[in-house]
């Protein structure tokens, strides 16, 4: 994305590479550096990777640079011939435009995907905690919060004597970057008092399957669990990546 005008806080040129929807590369014309950033700071990918990719977007934020310029000063002088006729002659070539999208950027993807392999064939299973507290009402808020688990998919279920809860309870809905490359999430529910030995929470992940009560019955207090492998064997899914450039007139 290139910027005509200069903001606050805001880089005039910016760009962001997406596995699947989470970040791992992001490059700034102020920084004129691309560098790692979420899942791509798990992944070791070497120097040379991103030393290759801050000159090939060098390269890029000059060239939108340059027709943004040219594009923004035509503006008042009957532009729409004016921008037509430098579109055609300086904008992208439909085959260079092809030749990427067919050539250039899978090749680029599938080099990603073979380093990033055995990570991805890894998982991080969650460590699950169960809390409880009470609110101003004097209802009991129970929290089931799992964490540090990759990859992203996992559900967390209320049990009420065994029995999902599909009403009453509350959370992201979604499971959330913790900013280290792996995730996390909860789910809350509120009840009366003593109805806690009533309720557990059912943790679903590719690397534990597991249900973690509301009260631990050798402490009597708020139990958690320990990441333990998952009987069920790894599924790893097709993934696809999109890189998009824009170009905006602020």
């Amino acid at each position: 994305m290139a910027l005509s005008l200069d903001r606050p806080g805001k880089p005039q040129f910016l760009a962001l590479g997406y596995f699947d929807d989470e970040i791992f590369l992001r490059y700034d014309g102020e920084s004129q550096r691309a560098e790692p950033r979420g899942l791509g700071i798990k992944m070791d990918l070497g120097a040379e990777t991103w030393e290759t990719e801050t000159k090939a977007l060098k390269e890029k934020e000059l060239q939108l640079r340059q027709l943004l310029t040219e594009t923004v000063g035509q503006q008042g002088q009957g532009p729409a011939q004016h921008i037509k006729k430098l579109w055609e002659t300086q904008g992208p070539r439909a085959d260079l435009v092809k030749d990427f999208l067919c050539v250039t950027c899978p090749a680029q993807l599938w080099r990603y995907l073979a380093s990033w392999r055995g990570l991805l064939e890894n998982t991080d299973p969650p460590s699950v905690t169960v809390t409880r507290s009470k609110n101003l009402l004097g209802k009991v808020i129970l929290r089931c919060w799992a964490f540090s688990f990759y990859p992203r998919a996992a559900t967390l279920t209320w049990l009420r004597d065994g029995e999902p809860m599909h009403e009453g309870t509350f959370g992201p809905g979604a499971s959330l970057p913790s900013g280290d490359g792996t995730y996390q999430t909860w789910v809350d529910t509120r009840i009366l008092p003593g109805e806690e030995q009533r309720f557990a929470c059912h943790v679903g992940h590719c690397g534990l399957n597991t249900t973690v009560p509301a009260v631990s019955e050798t402490q009597g207090q708020s139990a958690s669990c320990a990441a333990a492998p998952a009987a069920a064997p790894l599924a790893v899914s097709t993934v696809a990546a999109v890189l998009c450039l824009v170009v905006v007139e602020a």
